[in-house]
């Protein structure tokens, strides 16, 4: 997450991020080192070092900046929707736990902050990164307990096959 005027965690530690897939209901496969995104897949991110931003600063522009990995074989345009988390969550985030009552990692569908599009295929190069504005997510969570997280996932009307993004425990080796 990217703040202007920049402001940043004392340290980068703290980072929870996770995804789940509708398909494996009861998987929460938190410590892996890739983050899929899709129509049965979406990933959560959130830090616990959140600077505190007062109350009388004015966020003018906050950016999340994920990195892609992999995903299809064919070349085809995808959206991906960034999304406001409302709920708590932890590393064990199932697709159970967030649909249960109450949920865990609950986000609106409907109101989607911004979307990225990316015409991926075979060749496009890995370490490319993707770019959402969530300046509307940072105005709402000015400190660590107000921020429940970042939702990256498909967006209403468009189709979108698993795509792999880094997590925070990806490595290049």
């Amino acid at each position: 997450v990217t703040i202007d005027p920049a402001v940043y965690p004392a340290t980068a530690s703290g980072v929870t991020d996770t995804y789940i897939n509708s398909y494996s209901k009861t998987l929460a496969p938190y410590n892996y080192q890739y983050l899929y995104v899709g129509n049965t897949t979406q990933f959560y991110w959130k830090t616990a070092n959140m600077p505190t931003i007062p109350d009388s600063a004015y966020v003018t522009k906050a950016t999340f900046t994920a990195k892609y990995i992999g995903g299809t074989a064919e070349t085809s345009t995808y959206y991906f929707g960034a999304y406001q988390v409302t709920s708590e969550w932890d590393n064990t985030l199932t697709w159970n736990k967030y649909k249960a009552s109450p949920a865990s990692g609950a986000y609106v569908y409907a109101d989607i902050v911004d979307y990225t599009t990316a015409t991926l295929a075979a060749g496009v190069p890995k370490d490319y990164t993707y770019t959402w504005d969530v300046t509307e997510i940072m105005r709402n969570c000015k400190d660590s307990n107000s921020f429940k997280g970042i939702c990256i996932s498909d967006i209403p009307g468009y189709t979108t096959k698993n795509t792999k993004f880094a997590s925070s425990e990806y490595t290049t080796v």
